[in-house]
C-alpha cells in the first residue's frame, strides 16, 4: 500500500463525520449556473475520470461535450488525442474559462429545454456529472440517439456510496451537492442507473469507477464508489 493511499484513506475518514452528519455551506442564493461557475472558478488539480475517459477516445476522434462547464476535459482530450472538440453549456461564464483553455467551437444552449437538438453527428457524445441536474434527463439521451458513431459517456454520482447510505440511517438525505441544496434534480444508485438506461433503449458497453474510498471502491463500486463513468450504445 502506497502512502499516497494511505493519505487518502487518511482523508476519507477525517471527512467521515460532515459526510454523514453534517451539511454544506449554502453559498448561492439560488441555483444559478452562471453565479455557481463564477463562485467556483477554473477546476484545478486532478479529476480522476478525465483520465478514464482519456484511455477510451481514439486519437483524432470527433467529441461533443454536453454540459462542458470550464472545458478541462475537452482540453484534455485534445491534448492527450488531438481529438476534435465541441462543447455546449448553460453558462456563459462556464465557456468563457473554456474559452480560457484554448477551445473555439463552443455553445450556449440548455440541454434541459425543448428546443436545444444536436446538430451533426459525432464519434463520440460525453454527459459527464450533468444529467443528476437537470429535470428531464430521459429527454435528453433521446435527443443524442443517432447523433454519435461510436459511443456515448456518461458520469453520474452514485446516491448508493457508503456514506450516503449511513446519511440514510440517521434521518439525513445523502448530501451530493456543494453550493445549493437544488444542484442535484435526479438521483440513481448503480443498480438504479443500469436498469434507468435500458429503459431509455441503451445498453452499457463498460462501467468504470473513477474514485471513491481508496480499493473498495474498485472491489465493491455500487457501495464505495462516490461515481462511475459509462459506455452506452443504443441498443
Amino acid at each position: 500500500m502506497t502512502l499516497r493511499t494511505l493519505s487518502a484513506m487518511a482523508r476519507e475518514v477525517a471527512r467521515f463525520p460532515k459526510a454523514v452528519f453534517g451539511y454544506n455551506r449554502v453559498v448561492l442564493s439560488k441555483m444559478d449556473y452562471g453565479a455557481y461557475w463564477q463562485f467556483i472558478g477554473e477546476v484545478e488539480g486532478e479529476v480522476p475520470r478525465i483520465q478514464v475517459i482519456c484511455d477510451w477516445v481514439e486519437e483524432g476522434a470527433s467529441v461533443l461535450d454536453l454540459g462542458c462547464g470550464d472545458g478541462k476535459l475537452l482540453a484534455t482530450l485534445v491534448a492527450q488525442r488531438k481529438v476534435r472538440a465541441s462543447g455546449v453549456d448553460i453558462s456563459g461564464e462556464a465557456l468563457r474559462l473554456a474559452k480560457g483553455r484554448g477551445l473555439t467551437d463552443l455553445r450556449l444552449a440548455d440541454l434541459a429545454s425543448p428546443d436545444f437538438a444536436i446538430m451533426g453527428e459525432y464519434d463520440y457524445i460525453i454527459i459527464t456529472e450533468v444529467l443528476e441536474h437537470i429535470p428531464n434527463p430521459e429527454d435528453v439521451l433521446a435527443r443524442v440517439r443517432g447523433r454519435f458513431r461510436r459511443a456515448l459517456i456518461v458520469s453520474v454520482p452514485n446516491v448508493g456510496y457508503y456514506t450516503h447510505r449511513i446519511r440514510l440511517l440517521f434521518g439525513r438525505f445523502p448530501l451530493q451537492w456543494g453550493q445549493h441544496p437544488a444542484q442535484h434534480l435526479r438521483f440513481w444508485t448503480l443498480r438504479d442507473f443500469r436498469w434507468w438506461t435500458e429503459l431509455q433503449g441503451y445498453g452499457i458497453i463498460k462501467a468504470v469507477p473513477p474514485q471513491g474510498f481508496p480499493i473498495l471502491y474498485r472491489l465493491w463500486p455500487s457501495l464505495f464508489a462516490d461515481q462511475v463513468v459509462f459506455v452506452l450504445q443504443g441498443e
